[in-house]
This record gives structure tokens, sequence and C-alpha cells, in this order.
């Protein structure tokens, strides 16, 4: 379904001030779950170098 179609049936039913919960990420916990797994696993620290020629 296109956002304008859904925007438009939420405004026929006067449920137009929703649309922002809809689209807010930060409430979405399926959405969230899977911007986790696409996180790296580990972090690697850089080593550090020595100036020693």
């Amino acid at each position: 379904m296109q956002i304008h179609v859904l925007a438009r049936v939420m405004h026929l039913f006067g449920e137009l001030g929703r649309l922002s919960e809809l689209l807010d990420s930060g409430q979405d916990d399926i959405g969230l779950a899977l911007m986790d797994e696409q996180l790296p696993q580990r972090v690697r620290v850089r080593k550090k170098k020595t100036n020693a020629f």
C-alpha cells in the first residue's frame, strides 16, 4: 500500500494525527530489532603504532 493511500484512509476516519505514530521508528519494536541485528557484533580496538624505525 502506498503511503498517500494510507494517509487518505486515515484522514477519512479522522485518525490522520496517528500517522506520525506509525512512522516513528523509535516506537517500532520490530524495526528496532532488525536494526540491532545489523549492528557489528564485535568492535576491534586498533593497535597502537610504534615509531621504531
